[in-house]
């Protein structure tokens, strides 16, 4: 007798509304918890972007200042016959022999970073305006 119910009816539908509600809020809560989560690691990314472009600079000081002194040094202890710097120095060349193809290497790994680092603001300001939060200071 009830099942026929008018009143029955509207009961079910609501429930079923009900259902696909909490469905949709839970989505909702899944989203916001997964932006939270990855505006949460965006200082510790740019660190790692940091870490690299400061890695990039020291090679790149390196390999265009004091590279050629080190060799200098190495290879002048060479030919006063200290021997045991023979490897070193074989091994300062090399490095001087491809000073080139490293500084163009260095040159796309820093331009690469930087494209990530731009990319991490870019989330930064997506983000922090989804969740209403303050932007991460990333610089």
């Amino acid at each position: 007798m009830l099942e026929s119910s008018k009143d029955l009816a509207e009961l079910n539908a609501l429930e079923a509304q009900q259902r696909e509600i909490q469905r949709k809020a839970k989505a909702q809560a899944a989203k916001l918890e997964a932006a939270f989560a990855e505006w949460s690691g965006l200082p510790a990314k740019t660190i790692t972007y940091r870490n690299r472009l400061a890695a990039v600079e020291a090679e790149r000081t390196y390999l265009t200042v004091t590279l050629d002194i080190d060799f200098e040094a190495s290879y002048l202890k060479v030919l006063s016959g200290d021997q045991q710097h023979a490897v070193g120095t074989d091994l300062l060349a090399a490095r001087i022999a491809t000073r080139d193809m490293r500084l163009a290497i260095l040159k796309g790994v820093e331009a690469e970073a930087n494209a990530d680092l731009a990319k991490l603001d870019k989330k930064n300001v997506e983000l922090s305006k989804t969740l209403g939060r303050p932007r991460h200071k990333l610089n």
